[in-house]
């Protein structure tokens, strides 16, 4: 007779198994997400940032069926839905060659409503953001001058409304002004003749890391582990100075 409790001990898997099944399970988990986060290709032309005009083109995986897409509405900093929605032209949506008609939300201006075609497996966008001086909500407020420029790439892209931001990988490159140089927190990918590729990173890094860039550049290093870098622009190389004053005149109180 086989006593119950060697029954059940017979059935039980050593701590070390457990250990091994649960790290397979996880890393099983992992694989699978990583296979099913969506990439989205952002080119962003601001050759004409300093006219107040940026370009820019979006590639992302679709499937067939309804789709809504989002401008960014809450942005890092803001304490109200003021997403730049009024400066959004352009818009233009195209599946397996063929232009997509849309429509914006009757209630949520922010969200743009479209059927993709079967067969479809990628949506290209293209849309411009004009942006003025002294600009009034829910317009984009004109963030450049001849010689620089800051670009916010929550101002230049759309997102599936369905996807988590943080779940949501943007490999987005940046084409400027010729001659200009850029700084920002985002990591490089490489460097071409016209444009800077940054890695893929998450939709909520890439809105939070906006790129100062300009004709007049300068990087200071501050030290510190990890580094940390202070990065300037002005107008001209005779405004640097007095950037530089600026920042290390002690403040009172």
């Amino acid at each position: 007779m086989i006593h119950p409790s060697s029954l059940r001990q017979s059935r039980m898997l050593h701590p070390s198994r457990w250990l091994q099944a649960v790290w397979c399970l996880a890393g099983l988990a992992q694989t699978a997400l990583a296979a099913a986060t969506p990439t989205i290709t952002l080119d962003v032309d601001a050759s004409d940032a300093p006219r107040g005009i940026e370009r820019a083109h979006l590639v992302m995986p679709v499937k067939p069926g309804a789709l809504t897409l989002l401008y960014p509405k809450w942005l890092p900093g803001e304490h109200s839905a003021d997403g730049p929605v009024g400066s959004l032209s352009g818009l233009k949506f195209v599946a397996n060659g063929q232009t997509l008609q849309w429509h914006r939300d009757p209630e949520n201006m922010f969200a743009f409503h479209l059927e993709i075609p079967p067969g479809a497996s990628s949506l290209d966008v293209a849309l411009e953001v004009l942006s003025v001086h002294d600009a009034a909500l829910p317009n984009a407020a004109r963030m450049s001058t001849e010689s620089l420029a800051i670009i916010l790439w929550n101002q230049v892209l759309l997102y599936p409304a369905a996807v988590r931001s943080d779940d949501l990988q943007v490999a987005a490159r940046l084409k400027l002004p010729a001659g200009w140089t850029l700084a920002t927190a985002l990591p490089r990918a490489g460097t071409a003749a016209d444009a800077v590729q940054f890695r893929s990173v998450s939709l909520t890094t890439l809105i939070d890391s906006p790129v100062l860039a300009g004709v007049h550049t300068r990087t200071l290093e501050l030290g510190g582990s990890p580094p940390t870098f202070l990065h300037l622009a002005a107008d001209s190389d005779a405004a640097t100075p007095d950037l530089l004053t600026t920042i290390n005149t002690p403040r009172t109180q």
